[in-house]
């Protein structure tokens, strides 16, 4: 998520009718995504992030929660998107490194710490 602050510098490289395609994310789409939504999505996100590295059970229930809502519900509604090579991969990791604490929270000992 953090990615999206450097986009502007990476699209600089790609011609017009590419920003073009790239700036139209959400074609279509039934529910609008508005900036302050996104930043306060990012915001619930490192705060959940912050919880962990403490141990609280609260943040692990959030950001599942938090999951939930972003992914099951809002996106199907959201439109279109195009995404460059570099954002597929940032996001791909993002993804991966998520479903990783997921899984480390709910089935390794280390859910025994969790307040």
């Amino acid at each position: 998520m953090l990615f999206v602050f450097f986009r502007d510098f990476y699209w600089s490289f790609f011609d017009d009718g590419i920003r073009r395609l790239l700036e139209m994310d959400g074609y279509g789409a039934i529910i609008s995504w508005p900036d302050k939504l996104f930043f306060l999505i990012l915001f619930v996100n490192i705060l959940c992030y912050i919880g962990l590295f403490f141990f609280r059970k609260w943040a692990i229930w959030t950001l599942v929660g938090l999951h939930i809502i972003v992914s099951l519900i809002l996106t199907p509604f959201s439109g279109l998107e195009v995404n460059s090579p570099l954002d597929k991969i940032a996001q791909s990791i993002y993804l991966m490194a998520d479903g990783a604490i997921l899984a480390i929270a709910f089935f390794s000992n280390l859910r025994l710490k969790l307040e």
